[in-house]
């Protein structure tokens, strides 16, 4: 075997090692219990770098035509690869033993607030990772997706960014050191408000639920800017009530006061904005609580006043005047039953109290945040250490609450439902490549 008819079976034997590369992860997503609720997941995926791939192999109507063309067919196997370590570097994280339980948690927190989304036949469920980023952040925008980087082989153009902005699932990405505790797990609900945004297409209906609820131009404008980061904060608390306001009032805190800018509001009425959706979600006490907590922290300052008497109206605006998946935002993800049980379990940790089996998770989340803010307050950095175990009894009633292959109400697709999803995806990543 020489010349060109040796190039072709190395080519073929590059596509092979891609094959089975794929073949073991939908092996190990089928048998495994730390891989089977990723399934789809990698069904997803797989089916588009499949229908990539198809594009350069070999048969009588694509024959390789010259050793050339045998290099770059093996240059795009190469970058399928690169594509494909995408999901399969996030995936590898769930097999070391201190990171597999914060991602379960992680994974199933987001899919709690993502389910009204995938319900309406969307895409499957959300993915968390963990990463050096300093604050959670979703790849649903252009501009955060990147395949392995190579020296030289770098895939930048703007076709294939365009194409891979289309994911088959929502990706959100954690900073590493949240693995030493639960306490920020609620601002994953405001990443997934992202993807709840560009998945159905809601900017047009958030901007103009704003545009409606403000009435001065100018303050008009700055709103419709911050519109994005709004609404994922909106959806925050919808996801965890209260719990997400602390969270999020912890993060801002180290925040300059002029911080900001084009795509976020001030921190301090940010904060406020917050609060007044707590109200408008009925918890006047748990916006109260929290902002007896950080007034000092967070005081608007006299040039934002107007855009402080604007937040109210904002936030009963999204809630109210935006529709996705068929109902008002408010109706989504609601949090009321939940957090009627919030204040028990924050009560019975701080007591050393036995909690019942089967809370939902979601409550639990919530309970771990306001736990922790009062062992925070009530305790000195020395004392503190001493008393953070006892929020491992939390942690071990979200843990009871999961299982290896269903989320909590999920109804898993089939294989064809999950292929079909995912081939419309891949014709619209050729589509953008070829253009």
């Amino acid at each position: 075997m020489e010349g060109l008819e040796f190039h072709r079976w190395v080519l073929n034997q590059r596509l092979a090692a891609l094959d089975a590369e794929l073949k073991f992860w939908q092996d190990q997503t089928a048998r495994s219990n730390d891989f089977k609720r990723h399934s789809s997941q990698v069904q997803a995926f797989a089916t588009i770098i499949k229908t990539l791939r198809e594009a350069i192999e070999p048969n009588p109507k694509n024959p390789v035509q010259d050793p050339s063309d045998a290099r770059e067919r093996s240059r795009v196997v190469l970058a399928l690869y690169r594509i494909w370590e995408f999901l399969r570097g996030k995936l590898v994280q769930r097999s070391d033993s201190s990171f597999r339980r914060f991602l379960w948690l992680a994974d199933e927190y987001a899919w709690l607030c993502y389910k009204p989304i995938y319900d309406q036949g969307m895409k499957e469920p959300p993915l968390v990772f963990l990463n050096g980023g300093y604050s959670p952040f979703t790849l649903t925008r252009q501009e955060s997706f990147e395949a392995e980087s190579v020296p030289r082989e770098l895939l930048t153009s703007q076709r294939l960014l365009d194409a891979m902005a289309n994911l088959p699932f929502p990706v959100i990405g954690v900073p590493w050191y949240q693995i030493q505790g639960l306490a920020d797990l609620p601002v994953i609900g405001h990443e997934v408000g992202h993807s709840v945004e560009a998945d159905l297409h809601l900017e047009t209906p958030i901007r103009n639920a704003i545009e409606g609820a403000v009435d001065d131009e100018e303050r008009r404008a700055k709103w419709v800017s911050w519109a994005s980061e709004v609404f994922a904060d909106v959806y925050g608390c919808l996801g965890c009530g209260a719990a997400f306001v602390s969270a999020l009032a912890s993060f801002l805190s180290t925040e300059r006061a002029d911080a900001g800018g084009d795509s976020y509001p001030p921190p301090a009425l940010r904060f406020q904005l917050n609060l007044a959706a707590l109200r408008a979600l009925q918890d006047e006490s748990g916006a109260n609580t929290i902002s007896a907590r950080w007034a000092s922290v967070y005081e608007v300052e006299s040039e934002w006043h107007p855009y402080r008497d604007d937040a109210a109206k904002v936030a009963q605006a999204i809630l109210n005047n935006v529709s996705a998946a068929g109902k008002a935002v408010r109706s989504l993800i609601p949090f009321d039953q939940d957090s009627k049980q919030v204040l028990v379990l924050v009560d019975k940790v701080m007591s050393l109290s036995q909690i019942s089996k089967g809370m939902p998770l979601r409550a639990l989340i919530a309970a771990y945040r306001l736990a922790f803010d009062q062992f925070v307050k009530g305790n000195s950095t020395d004392k503190l250490g001493a008393e953070l175990p006892k929020l491992k009894r939390l942690e071990n009633a979200m843990m009871e609450s999961l299982t290896p292959d269903v989320r909590t109400g999920e109804v898993p697709r089939s294989t064809q439902q999950v292929k079909k999803q995912a081939e419309i995806l891949s014709v619209s990543w050729l589509k953008q490549l070829k253009q």
